[in-house]
């Protein structure tokens, strides 16, 4: 299996997770320099005598040893994996490196600078000689380019073969993963699922495998993995409970935007300011910060501002909030600072956020498309 850089494949999920299929993690894409020692390859001499053998072609550049056989199969597969219906399509950066070529061909130092693939070897023509073994690419006359050799389909069912896991270890390793699901089924892709903030594992991780019957087969009967009990279920079910919970949100909203031209009232002593965040934060990650010391109805910030407030559900969690001064840091090295609205700070505060109500009621009632158009820029606030 192969892991991948974050991306926003099931972005809509509105969590951070890796794409693995296991082992692709790319943190660095300059090409490798060829070097005189990896283009300097021993030439078979003039008179061996030829066999006919069914296993494929050892790399020139390395002794032939069971060792080499096996490391150039890794790198045959990892590259496969890069090229394959699972990852391709949704690989922007290679997708757009074989745009650039009329036939769809990457240059092979650039598969090769891949930190997955500097870790198998940085030996570009065992690279090239391993990927030239795969019936999935195919490699250039001059031993320079690659690309699939199946145009990519015209329809993608990945969804309906992939399963959303939870319950696993947080400090389990990918190859476990894949190692622990191979046992019933084909694993085509699996991505584990990290927190923004610490990319700590979640124990929550999406398995794409071959089949909508390898997705029954591992559904059929519970799972336990090292002792810890997994919950199965099919993505689009998954997706469905997202939705759900978005409509929820939504109709909430809804619900609070048709009172909104009534006289707003606010519970006094729910507002939180927060000072000295770090400029690279987001509402997100102010949000992720504080959820778990209470319910945060709405945030107020703005991109690179250090400073925010935030509208908490009660005064209570207000208060727990204001617990954490000094102890908390939001994408900062130091910590931030809290302090509870009062007075005429929160009085100002408040009737803002009554007119941004109105505001929001008057534009959702200019009809289906306006309102539509609005409404997945506006969630980034907060729920209120």
């Amino acid at each position: 299996m192969i892991e991948q850089d974050p991306a926003p494949v099931f972005g809509f999920f509105g969590i951070h997770f890796v794409l693995c299929r296991v082992m692709t993690d790319r943190d660095g894409r300059r090409p490798l320099q060829d070097t005189k020692e990896q283009m300097e390859a021993t030439t078979p001499s003039a008179t061996a005598t030829t066999t006919t053998s069914t296993t494929p072609a050892l790399p020139t550049t390395l002794p032939s040893s069971p060792a080499n056989t096996a490391l150039a199969e890794k790198i045959r597969k990892q590259v496969e994996f890069y090229f394959s219906d699972s990852n391709f399509p949704r690989d922007k950066f290679l997708r757009g490196e074989a745009e650039k070529h009329p036939d769809g061909y990457v240059l092979i130092p650039v598969v090769a600078s891949f930190s997955r693939m500097k870790i198998l070897s940085t030996d570009l023509e065992f690279i090239t000689d391993a990927i030239a073994q795969s019936s999935m690419l195919q490699v250039d006359k001059e031993n320079k380019l690659v690309k699939r050799v199946a145009p990519l389909p015209e329809t993608n069912d990945a969804p309906s073969r992939t399963i959303f896991v939870s319950g696993l270890p947080a400090g389990v390793a990918l190859e476990q993963i894949e190692e622990f699901f191979s046992q019933f089924c084909k694993v085509n892709l699996i991505r584990m699922i990290r927190n923004r903030d610490k990319k700590e594992f979640t124990g929550k991780a999406f398995i794409e495998l071959g089949s909508e019957e390898d997705v029954a087969t591992v559904k059929s009967e519970p799972r336990s993995f090292e002792g810890h009990a997994l919950e199965i279920t099919k993505q689009d079910e998954q997706t469905g409970k997202r939705q759900g919970k978005r409509k929820k949100e939504q109709d909430d909203n809804k619900e609070e935007t048709e009172t909104a031209t009534e006289p707003t009232t606010f519970t006094s002593g729910c507002i939180v300011k927060v000072t000295g965040i770090g400029e690279t934060a987001n509402r997100f990650a102010i949000e992720s910060a504080l959820k778990d010391l209470g319910d945060v109805r709405y945030v107020d910030h703005k991109t690179e501002d250090k400073s925010a407030l935030v509208r908490m559900a009660t005064p209570e969690a207000a208060q727990k909030v204001l617990g954490a001064n000094g102890t908390l840091s939001i994408e900062s090295e130091t910590p931030v600072g809290i302090s509870i609205l009062e007075g005429e700070e929160e009085q100002a505060f408040m009737a803002a956020a009554a007119q941004a109500r109105v505001n929001k009621k008057a534009k959702m009632s200019g009809g289906r498309g306006g309102g539509r158009g609005g409404g997945r820029g506006g969630r980034g606030g907060g729920r209120g």
